[in-house]
């Protein structure tokens, strides 16, 4: 978050935090794209020869390298504002309890995909969305 020198908090209108967790959400969607494809191949090619399984499979890694950033970026940017409240007056506690629900949601569920995608490491959150 970018700010005058500390002079005075952001504004609402400059608050990214929105913008970023809208992201992380497009960043889900085409991840859950993705890994139906994935998982349609897993079932359906030989895993070890196919070049579009493998290809889908380092896309998938690179999204979720690019997630994981994101979603680290996104629980900073709340933290932040949880321990300086002073400096983000702007920002309610209903606000500040709507940003941590929204970004629980995002992180809910990890154990799936850990389990379901070897070789692809894990992330916060994304599992959420790929169960089936």
């Amino acid at each position: 978050m970018m700010d005058d020198g500390g002079k005075a908090p952001l504004l609402s209108s400059q608050d990214p935090f929105y913008a970023v967790r809208d992201a992380v959400e497009d960043s889900v969607r085409t991840l859950k794209v993705k890994f139906d494809g994935w998982k349609s191949l897993l079932h359906s090619v030989d895993t070890a020869t196919s070049v579009d399984f493998k290809t889908l499979h380092e896309e998938l890694k690179k999204e979720m390298a690019k997630m994981s950033e994101m979603l680290r970026k996104v629980r900073a940017s709340v933290d932040g504002v949880e321990r300086n409240r002073v400096k983000f007056s702007h920002i309610d506690d209903k606000e500040l309890a709507s940003r941590k629900s929204s970004l629980e949601k995002i992180e809910m569920v990890r154990f799936h995909e850990k389990a379901t995608l070897p070789g692809l490491g894990y992330i916060p959150g994304v599992a959420c969305c790929f169960s089936t």
